[in-house]
């Protein structure tokens, strides 16, 4: 009998126990919506990666985390952005990388812009051909090296919506920011493993 009573009352204390993560689980969950001001939906982009044919492969097309830039002992967060109607999206605390670039993994124009101020692209237009540019994703830092800097009317976006191979900076210029300065940057054929 006395066996019997305690079975049961571990097996109670276990409903207990697991009813209680279940609310402190559900508490974090509410906290994370009210705080964040959006529905909890999960990324499907983990799912798709998941079913590919090598689970432990590394993800390609990754976006830049971290622009080096040190001969202007530069180093700024890249952050996502996008480009709605003729408003493009800018941080003060970070350059942005336009979304529907490319990346630093894959061929193509990676494109990153930012405010012409002392903390972000204030100092860019001192860079030279020869100078060093590092792209930092979560699996590599990638590097550049500028080949050519060309100052433009703000209506020229040729740089922007061309397709080479290469990294281009793009930041306002000139008197009032009448101006636009594009900074050119071929990839080196080397990469460095971003945990070195």
């Amino acid at each position: 009998m006395k066996t019997e009573r305690k079975i049961n009352k571990s097996k109670k204390v276990r409903k207990d126990g697991s009813f209680r993560v279940l609310v402190v689980g559900l508490v974090c969950l509410n906290y994370l919506v009210l705080a964040h001001g959006k529905s909890f939906v999960p990324n499907t982009s983990l799912f798709v990666h998941a079913q590919s044919a090598d689970p432990f492969s590394r993800q390609t097309h990754t976006p830049p985390i971290y622009l080096t830039i040190p001969s202007l002992s530069l180093i700024m967060p890249v952050r996502s952005a996008a480009v709605v109607g003729n408003n493009w999206d800018l941080y003060t605390d970070a350059v942005s990388w336009l979304n529907t670039s490319s990346t630093p993994d894959e061929k193509g124009n990676v494109i990153i812009y930012g405010h012409n101020t002392m903390p972000i692209f204030g100092k860019i237009s001192q860079l030279s051909a020869g100078d060093e540019i590092y792209i930092k994703t979560r699996y590599e830092m990638k590097k550049y090296v500028v080949y050519a800097k060309d100052e433009v009317e703000p209506d020229n976006l040729s740089y922007v919506q061309e397709s080479s191979n290469r990294l281009t900076i793009y930041t306002c210029s000139g008197p009032w920011d009448s101006k636009r300065l594009f900074i050119l940057a071929q990839p080196e054929e080397s990469k460095t493993n971003a945990t070195s």
